[in-house]
């Protein structure tokens, strides 16, 4: 992690991958440690701008992420958006659409309502 912090992507990915490594043949896919590796791998992938590698990494980790830890997890929702930006980076706007809205609108289940408007503003 603190690679990351320091922009060091390449050498956190290559961390990554030496966990994934040692790990995978000790726990399942859903398991909460490997879907977080998962979200971490695929955040360095983007940070490099590796978006293929990323939609590989972010999807089954996201899949597992959605059955274990529901749509309103943060790892989740940190998955979802790394799908959604690597496909759009990618030019697949329409497949990156649907994984970049639910973050928007979750945002009132979290308390965040006030910060988006639901009505037009009074001056239209």
């Amino acid at each position: 992690m603190a690679l990351e912090n320091d922009g060091r992507f390449a050498e956190a990915e290559a961390e990554y991958q030496i966990l994934v490594t040692l790990l995978t043949p000790r726990l399942a896919p859903s398991d909460r440690n490997m879907i977080a590796l998962g979200q971490r791998l695929a955040n360095v992938q983007v940070g490099q701008e590796h978006f293929e590698a990323a939609l590989a990494t972010a999807r089954p980790a996201y899949d597992q992420a959605l059955a274990e830890l529901g749509t309103d997890h943060e790892v989740t929702q940190d998955l979802r958006l790394a799908l959604a930006a690597s496909l759009a980076r990618l030019g697949r706007y329409g497949e990156s659409e649907p994984f970049a809205r639910p973050p928007l609108t979750g945002c009132g289940r979290k308390g965040m309502n006030r910060a988006l408007p639901t009505s037009p503003p009074p001056w239209r």
